[in-house]
């Protein structure tokens, strides 16, 4: 009894913490995507300059 209750209660915050988790980390793929890209004009323009 005690122990399937333990159970429940584990997978139900792991659940919750799965949920949670994409918002938390969904806007830091846009930023490092345009992080990348700017890094990349700016590598493109030396190279093309060089």
């Amino acid at each position: 009894m005690r122990k399937s209750r333990i159970r429940k209660l584990r997978t139900t915050h792991h659940s919750v913490t799965n949920y949670q988790l994409p918002i938390t980390h969904y806007p830091l793929p846009i930023s490092n995507f345009q992080f990348t890209w700017t890094n990349y004009k700016n590598y493109c323009k030396m190279t093309f300059l060089a």
